[in-house]
């Protein structure tokens, strides 16, 4: 399994990272401590590794990582409001 030391941190994010850097950033904070669900949890950060990486040069840059988080919060906030939307009208 990857090793997570202390130097792995959002902050460092100063620099493109590549799969391995993501995944131990990742990984570092996360409280997952089952190894077969930590095996599923690392096959997900891959895949979504792949759809971050927009300009697929396979490594992650800050502006790619912050545009991800914030357009899928902004789609599940919509999905949310549209679902409640349907039950009160």
């Amino acid at each position: 399994m990857i090793s997570t030391g202390s130097e792995c941190s959002w902050y460092v994010f100063s620099s493109k990272k590549s799969l391995e850097q993501f995944l131990k950033i990742m990984l570092h904070h996360s409280d997952m401590k089952d190894e077969e669900r930590q095996v599923e949890y690392v096959e997900a950060l891959i895949d979504a590794f792949k759809q971050i990486d927009v300009n697929g040069d396979a490594s992650l840059e800050w502006d790619e990582f912050s545009n991800y988080i914030v357009e899928t919060g902004t789609y599940y906030t919509n999905l949310r409001y549209c679902k409640t939307e349907k039950i009160f009208h």
